[in-house]
């Protein structure tokens, strides 16, 4: 899916970097560099509310948004159970055709 999304934006003309790695994602961010974040809720090693709070620390300014396909109340569960309330604006719910993931993307880093 990364790679897939990837090429979309990129033929869209926005320049991407991914990481299928949260660990090595952080590691690898760099504050000021990136105009859009977008995390998966559920990944290895590190949730990506987990990604998001290390993330907002390193650049409390980013734009983040969340692709997932976890559905609401399941993503609902688990912010209640690390006691993370975010906007669910951040939201995008998969599956999404990529076309609105590309035009949510160019609407988000307005």
């Amino acid at each position: 899916m990364t790679a897939v999304l990837k090429m979309a934006l990129e033929h869209a003309g926005f320049p991407v970097d991914i990481f299928n790695d949260p660990v090595l994602a952080l590691k690898s961010f760099k504050s000021k560099l990136y105009s859009l974040v977008i995390l998966d809720v559920m990944m290895q090693k590190m949730n990506g509310f987990e990604l998001y709070h290390q993330i907002k620390k390193k650049d409390p300014g980013i734009k983040v948004c969340f692709l997932t396909a976890c559905s609401e109340m399941y993503r609902e569960q688990l912010m209640k159970e690390r006691h993370c309330t975010l906007d669910k604006d951040l939201f995008l719910n998969m599956p999404l055709p990529l076309k609105e993931i590309i035009d949510e993307v160019m609407k988000r880093i307005k």
